[in-house]
This record gives C-alpha cells, structure tokens and sequence, in this order.
C-alpha cells in the first residue's frame, strides 16, 4: 500500500500478517481522492477517519494538507499500527484513538469538515452511519461524509445524500450536512 499524492507521495506501508483489516483499494482511494480535489480544499481541514484500519485515507487526507486528521478504530492492534506510522513519518496532523466508531460517534464534542466511515461491509447497520453522524452533530458547516460501503447498498432516497460512485465491489456515498434541494442530483455516473 502506498499514499497516492501529496507531501508524502510514494511512502509505502505494509500492516502485518493476520491484520484485521480490510484496506480500500488504491483504485478506488485513487477515484474517491480525485473526487475530493476537485470539489473541496482538502487544506486546512479537520477530518475524521473512522474504522480506520490501516489508516490508509487517514494519511492520504494528511499528506494532501489536512490541518488535523484524528483516525478512529476499536482494535488495539490497528491503533497502534497506525500510530507507529505517523511517528515514523512525523505526521504531526494525525493522531489514532482506540475506540469503538459507534460511541465516538455519540460522545465526541468535536466537528469536522470531512468524515469518512470505511465499517466492515458484514456489518449490519451500515445504513444507520449517515444518520448516526448527521444526528450527533458531527459535521461542521458545508461539511461533507463520504461512506465506504458494498455496492448492494443504496442510499439513493437519503435527503443528505449528493451522489455516489462505484469501483468494482466498493461504493462510496457522498452526504452533505444539509438535505439536497430537488434541482440537485442525486447521483452521478459510476466511474
């Protein structure tokens, strides 16, 4: 795995074997980055990353200029994997919170401009994320959450909903904090 752009384009990072992880692919984080640049300025933001896994969005976002990037998973193994890169790196923007998604979801008093949830693609109340997040408050002003998600699942009457993006088995979902007027579109075409 590698980051695909930014001040640390090039770096390579490999989890270790029976690392409970399933990371987003670099065609698909290639896509979804390509997107975020073109409509957002990705400096200066606070994001989130949650289910982080390898941190693999989480170091893209903050070698793209990310003011803050806090990277969020509940296995102790993934957190500390994480953290061992950005302090190999000295990604002074980031830090890695062991915690389950869910109750940091609820009890965080922080906003951000980005969220992106990666859950596990078994799990069961995917489509409970976007409201989750939005109801919590999670989001600042203008902010966008980007879920990663099988493309079985569909969010295409969600009022937040934007658009939403296939590659292969993984689709992303674009909300925004406010609902969609109905001259806005709803989705876009797959790439």
């Amino acid at each position: 795995m590698r980051i695909i752009s930014g001040s640390w384009k090039g770096r390579k990072f490999s989890p270790p074997a029976g690392f409970r992880s399933r990371p987003t692919s670099d065609r698909a984080k290639e896509g979804l980055f390509n997107i975020l640049q073109h409509r957002l300025d990705l400096s200066g933001m606070e994001a989130l990353d949650l289910f982080a896994g390898t941190g693999s969005v989480g170091y893209e976002l903050a070698s793209r200029g990310a003011q803050r990037v806090v990277m969020v998973d509940h296995h102790r193994k993934v957190v500390q994997f994480i953290q061992q890169q950005i302090r190999q790196w000295g990604m002074t923007t980031c830090e890695a919170i062991q915690a389950d998604a869910w109750y940091f979801i609820k009890h965080t008093p922080e906003k951000f401009d980005l969220i992106f949830a990666d859950p596990p693609y078994e799990m069961e109340d995917v489509r409970l994320l976007p409201d989750t997040i939005l109801q919590h408050g999670l989001l600042k002003k203008d902010g966008w959450l980007v879920l990663e998600h099988i493309a079985q699942i569909h969010f295409d009457h969600h009022p937040h909903l934007m658009f939403s993006r296939r590659y292969g088995k993984t689709m992303f979902s674009f909300f925004r904090d406010q609902p969609q007027s109905s001259s806005e579109p709803l989705s876009a075409p797959n790439s």
